[in-house]
């Protein structure tokens, strides 16, 4: 919608692109929350206070959805956010209690300079994002962003705004979006998860509130618009089910979710790292790939619903973030995801992400207001995921969908050079995870253990990269800033 409602060559330019390359679904965010100074997301947002609607992003939303009309392309819009890069669930409750989004325990960005950064465009900001998160811990983010399920304030805010978007009337065709058919689905949320940092008996209760609001928000969805399909937006299990905490069955089990959904993140899981994989490596990240993706089918199949695979991405070969470098692992990886969708007859494929005509001002750097949009959510290295215009191997091979089944694999490129030697690891204590502990100084023990279950990210004194169940290598290389030799 930001780019219907202040840059419309380039979407045009960039619909036309992806129309001729076969492109037919695409999954959008329909909904943003957040001022102007709310950071880790793009601004500006259709809802930049509670109930306020800035008319110019919903005018580029009618924009989009005219132009995609024209090229018979259907979209699927995304209402709201379990992340913070749209504003979501997070904004909903500092509105609820009345306060700002410095009240956000805002996760750990994917580097400590990103709030550097921030502080250079907004000079005048006194934000201390350790103050708001002690522990810089995706753990408590999370948590607070999934009080959203209880918040009734929160909820009854964020009801009026999916009633405000689901029954807008288009400036350009006259059409409510409720009978657009253009539209072919509603998603409650990016992601939604039930993650409680407590014992079994708050985590169980977290997962009826968010199921009890999966069930009431899709009834009201489809009482709004009862033309169009729904689903919940879920990543699926992941590989850390017990931590997402919402039973992939009963969530897409009522009479009001159409269709599941799937998300697969071989680099974000530790399946696969660009700079130092093999073939070897390549080939085992897809094999996990295919047995996340094939379960997922089987739980569909039970429930006796379609699916559709969301959200699979891969970094540019070498983990490079300059957008002239080779992506031939990434093409080989969509063009075995689409054959394995096809064999085990998924409905469609909907790969990550779209960047287009976009470019980052510094590669692997972060997005800042002004800057191009891109696929890359701007807490995270630009140029990350971004598939761009000028990548037109990778959208020539889209455009063959399931008629990939007929065209056997390329071979796998070569293995990148071997990495320069690295300093010796920082010594780490060889205690046995304890994360599930309660005590305060317990769990800020966790932080120096190498199998540590949650996402430790004290930027002071370890490293921002670890994820859960088990150290990334990336630690062997992070030099905490309180170290005076470096």
């Amino acid at each position: 919608m930001n780019l219907g409602a202040f840059d419309k060559q380039r979407l045009i330019a960039e619909l036309d692109q992806l129309a001729s390359s076969g492109i037919t679904v695409l999954r959008m965010t329909a909904m943003t929350e957040g001022d102007p100074t709310s950071p880790m997301q793009v601004v500006p947002t259709l809802q930049p206070s509670a109930g306020n609607f800035d008319e110019r992003l919903a005018e580029g939303m009618d924009f989009v959805l005219h132009e995609m009309g024209k090229r018979s392309m259907k979209a699927l819009m995304v209402i709201n956010n379990q992340w913070q890069w749209s504003g979501g669930f997070a904004q909903y409750r500092i509105w609820s209690a009345g306060k700002t989004w410095e009240v956000i325990p805002y996760p750990p960005a994917a580097d400590p300079l990103y709030w550097n950064q921030y502080k250079q465009a907004h000079p005048g900001s006194t934000y201390d994002p350790e103050k708001a998160n002690p522990s810089q811990s995706w753990d408590i983010f999370q948590a607070w962003a999934c009080e959203f399920y209880s918040d009734k304030e929160a909820r009854r805010l964020a009801n009026a705004a999916l009633e405000y978007i689901i029954t807008r009337v288009n400036t350009l065709t006259g059409i409510r979006y409720s009978e657009d058919t253009t539209i072919f689905s509603w998603q409650l949320a990016n992601e939604p998860r039930a993650v409680a940092i407590g014992d079994a008996e708050e985590r169980a209760k977290t997962q009826e509130e968010a199921l009890e609001w999966i069930s009431s928000t899709s009834a009201l969805i489809k009482s709004l618009a009862p033309r169009h399909l729904v689903s919940t937006g879920s990543e699926g299990i992941t590989p850390y089910e017990d931590y997402v905490n919402l039973d992939y069955t009963r969530q897409n089990s009522f009479d009001t979710i159409d269709f599941c959904t799937v998300h697969c993140w071989v680099e974000n899981w530790d399946w696969y790292k660009p700079a130092t994989a093999t073939e070897a490596d390549f080939a085992w990240a897809m094999d996990q790939a295919f047995d996340y993706v094939t379960k997922h089918a089987t739980l569909s199949t039970a429930i006796g619903k379609p699916l559709i695979l969301e959200e699979f991405g891969l970094a540019r070969d070498g983990g490079s973030f300059d957008p002239v470098s080779s992506d031939v692992r990434r093409r080989i990886y969509f063009a075995a995801m689409i054959r394995h969708a096809a064999g085990l007859g998924i409905s469609g494929v909907v790969p990550w992400a779209w960047g287009g005509r976009g470019r980052p001002r510094v590669p692997g750097g972060f997005w800042l207001p002004g800057d191009d949009l891109l696929g890359d959510p701007p807490h995270e290295r630009q140029g990350w995921y971004s598939v761009y215009d000028t990548d037109t191997d990778t959208l020539g091979m889209l455009k063959r969908g399931y008629d990939l089944v007929s065209t056997p694999d390329p071979p796998l490129p070569p293995s990148p050079p071997p990495a320069p030697p690295k300093s010796p690891p920082l010594p780490r204590s060889p205690a046995t995870c304890t994360s599930d502990v309660t005590d305060p100084q317990e769990r800020a023990n966790d932080l120096d253990h190498p199998a540590c279950e949650s996402w430790c990210s004290d930027p002071t004194n370890h490293c921002p990269y670890c994820k859960c169940r088990g150290c990334s290598p990336l630690c062997d290389e992070y030099v905490p800033k309180n170290d005076p030799t470096k």
